[in-house]
């Protein structure tokens, strides 16, 4: 399966477009909103910041809710992409123009994880080593259990709620092959992060190349596959 998630990339190497797409986007709207923070508390005063701190509340919420979308989207089209490139009958068009009728669904399930997240944020924020804890060994739980909601919502067209119960179901009939999985996920990403942060001692450039290009274009969707074929087995 390994082996066959790395041949179809490398068949298929156009599988990349939405992936680089997205991480462009997903840079873009970052910089934009601290690009807004720094202009706008660069202009005030303490006591003025405060005054304003709905404002600021209010944009970033806005911001969140855009970036789940697009979020969303982009998930969307990158299963469709790499799903159809294991078919033999990957069409980037169709991907992108599929994934806005599957983008309200991946909505919802990226939402529930996205609200799911904000105790461990909380933690983190107030230093409660015990919310800290619960909340990684709930959010632990969750990822596995949620593993292959996003898939079904794509391939199998599902909504939210039956997606996750066949995500559930998939994950108690295969628990070894998706631990295992995850264990080479976390190992690829860990590599990929002291990789980046060694990077940045020889180049900026390198870095650039790395996080905006070889990330999105080479890594992603190779995961991505292997996810797919997991779930197809």
């Amino acid at each position: 399966m390994l082996r066959d998630g790395f041949r179809i990339w490398l068949k298929n190497p156009s599988t990349a477009v939405p992936f680089v797409i997205h991480q462009f986007v997903r840079y873009g709207i970052l910089t934009i909103l601290v690009l807004y923070m720094m202009i706008e508390l660069g202009t005030l005063s303490v006591s003025q910041i405060f005054s304003h701190l709905n404002d600021f509340v209010s944009a970033i919420a806005v911001a969140t809710i855009a970036d789940l979308i697009i979020e969303s989207y982009f998930v969307s089209a990158e299963i469709k992409a790499c799903h159809d490139a294991i078919n033999g009958e990957l069409n980037l068009d169709r991907a992108f123009k599929f994934a806005v009728k599957r983008t309200p669904s991946m909505f919802a399930i990226v939402l529930m994880i996205s609200i799911s997240s904000i105790p461990a944020i909380t933690g983190l924020l107030k230093k409660d080593v015990t919310l800290i804890a619960v909340s990684t060994i709930y959010l632990t739980v969750l990822a596995i259990l949620f593993t292959f909601a996003p898939i079904a919502v794509v391939i199998d067209e599902l909504d939210p709620i039956e997606s996750i119960l066949k995500s559930i179901k998939i994950v108690k009939n295969r628990i070894k092959d998706v631990l295992a999985m995850w264990a080479l996920f976390g190992l690829v990403l860990i590599s990929y992060a002291l990789l980046l942060r060694l990077s940045m001692f020889f180049s900026l450039a390198l870095v650039f190349i790395l996080n905006l290009l070889i990330f999105p274009a080479v890594i992603m969707p190779i995961l991505f596959n292997w996810w797919i074929l997991l779930y197809m087995r």
